[in-house]
């Protein structure tokens, strides 16, 4: 479990039938999260708090994935050399598979073309053509079905055979428009 601890820092009681208690979560990396939350008198705080882990396990998963993800957005970092942290209970494997799966998933959603360049191309050249994975070993991978493995394959491989295209400048684009 990434979060190693929590303590209520404060427990303060209001106005009546209500309280405010403030919480700090301490993940395996010491990074402390706060949690500021409103609660009934006779509710029982410690377990809401252990309540809570979950959620902000995910939330830190979440928060990680996003940062990654503009990271390589951004070029600051190749998406082979990604090596997420979080959960620290995973393989690198593991987690690696986990953001590839949400990368591809934020590509999907995202309508620009050279975004889906530069984010998730590497990982599905690697995949097509340097791996050893058959068709249905790299869609389990992914989470995805075959059908849709077809069709991604298509899109990425038209990618593939237009490279020069889209890795020139967008110059052209003041001329069309």
């Amino acid at each position: 479990m990434t979060i190693i601890s929590s303590e209520i820092l404060e427990d303060r009681q209001q106005a009546h039938p209500q309280r405010y208690v403030w919480e700090k979560h301490t993940d395996h990396l010491a990074g402390e999260h706060f949690v500021f939350c409103a609660a009934e008198l006779g509710a029982d705080v410690n377990a809401n708090m252990l309540a809570r882990v979950p959620q902000i396990n995910q939330s830190l998963i979440d928060g990680e994935i996003g940062e990654l993800t503009g990271r390589v957005e951004s070029g600051e970092i190749e998406p082979l050399d990604v090596e997420p942290v979080h959960p620290e209970t995973d393989t690198l494997a593991d987690r690696r598979r986990t953001f590839f799966r949400r990368l591809l998933r934020y590509v999907v959603n995202n309508r620009d073309i050279k975004i889906a360049r530069i984010v998730f191309y590497p990982v599905w050249y690697y995949l097509k053509f340097e791996s050893t994975y058959t068709a249905q070993q790299i869609a389990t991978y992914l989470d995805i079905t075959i059908t849709q493995l077809q069709k991604l394959d298509s899109r990425f491989q038209a990618i593939y055979d237009n490279l020069a295209f889209i890795d020139s400048d967008d110059s052209y684009l003041g001329e069309v428009e």
